[in-house]
């Protein structure tokens, strides 16, 4: 994979049978590019085609060029956390992250989880992240009124490439990086739930068909369950010969009419240049896109800004961090399946978990999406 997209395949927005990539593999042949494209997996509107030999770029450009059934194929482009700075090929470079003690972690709590006032609902955040782990300060997820709303989707067409670790390496940081937003939202809208959905991988990636996969699945939640905002503590710049993704924004669009709400990051790179999701907020009003500061004129460094920002929130922030075992991928496997670890046979003693002051827009769209879920009820 290059920093920017993946290199073993591409998507189209919709339905695809295998006739129509025969016969975009014939044209592809026509243009000395072999037969690269492989068996299409997909849903009644989204598809996803693994590529073997030329890079997916000359892919895309040849099939529009040709004017193919296929023409609407994109590459499978990265995204990347609303913590993290992009880096040339390396990726993932987060913002100051410090771990707090007990010490400096003194007087810091997460309200009671206590009823909504009387006559409302509790508000619904979708946070499309690196998935919710267990914490001793989040609520319990079981029980008839639980804070944490586990969907029945995982991503299935572009499936989370963790890397492998073992114990005794160091551990990417985007492993705590919903928990810590969720730890956010349950200080800034006390009385609101998160729908959990894991894109994120561990390096802060995120992959375009994962997200679109997760917005299909809201769309269909939305029609038969309380949703009222979508927080999406990612994005990217555009490279030159892209355009925006469109099937993202048909996506946004279809659950916007249903009047949710969504907040994206405006991104770490301290550029101009619109990053999207949250670029989106000049086309779609309830998209918000949001930034680290006081305001534009008062921002901090790292973040992105231009007029295509809207909200301006501190992307500084100390919350809670999930527990890990240097990298053990096991562990963290059996954190997200909820494994035995509220209940009577828990060792909690094993449980390394905590505090932490991160800094990113990440936290400022948290703080952002906290405050349109108490708007949705108030």
């Amino acid at each position: 994979m290059t920093d920017s997209y993946h290199q073993n395949r591409v998507y189209l927005p919709r339905q695809v049978s295998q006739a129509e990539i025969d016969r975009a593999n014939d044209l592809l042949a026509a243009n000395d590019l072999g037969r690269p494209l492989g068996a299409p997996a997909g849903t009644d509107t989204l598809t996803v085609v693994p590529v073997a030999g030329p890079d997916p770029v000359r892919v895309r450009e040849a099939l529009r060029t040709a004017g193919a059934d296929a023409a609407d194929v994109e590459t499978d482009r990265v995204y990347l956390g609303g913590t993290f700075l992009a880096a040339g090929r390396d990726w993932g470079h987060g913002l100051l992250f410090i771990d707090l003690d007990a010490k400096h972690s003194e007087g810091l709590e997460l309200p009671e989880w206590t009823e909504p006032p009387a006559g409302r609902r509790r508000p619904v955040i979708a946070l499309l992240d690196s998935g919710v782990l267990p914490h001793a300060l989040l609520p319990k997820p079981t029980g008839p009124d639980p804070f944490l709303l586990e969907p029945l989707w995982e991503p299935t067409l572009a499936p989370l490439q963790e890397p492998v670790r073992t114990k005794g390496d160091s551990v990417p940081m985007a492993y705590a990086h919903a928990t810590f937003i969720a730890g956010l939202i349950r200080m800034d809208a006390p009385t609101a739930r998160v729908l959990s959905m894991h894109v994120m991988q561990t390096d802060g990636r995120v992959s375009e068909p994962t997200v679109l996969e997760a917005l299909d699945f809201l769309i269909e939640y939305r029609e038969h369950a309380p949703l009222d905002v979508v927080c999406m503590a990612f994005g990217r710049i555009l490279e030159a010969y892209e355009e925006p993704p469109l099937a993202m924004k048909h996506r946004l669009a279809a659950l916007a009419r249903y009047g949710v709400r969504f907040a994206a990051a405006a991104g770490n790179g301290g550029g101009q240049a619109p990053v999207y999701p949250a670029a989106f907020a000049t086309d779609i009003p309830e998209m918000d896109s949001v930034g680290s500061g006081l305001s534009a004129a008062d921002r901090d460094y790292f973040s992105g800004h231009g007029d295509w920002v809207r909200s301006w929130r501190s992307g500084t922030a100390a919350s809670i961090v999930p527990a890990h075992r240097g990298g053990d991928d096991q562990q963290r496997a059996d954190q997200l399946a909820g494994k035995d670890l509220f209940g009577p046979e828990a060792d909690r003693g094993t449980v390394d978990e905590g505090w932490g002051d991160w800094r990113g827009t990440s936290f400022a769209v948290a703080r952002r999406a906290a405050e349109l879920a108490n708007q949705a009820v108030a």
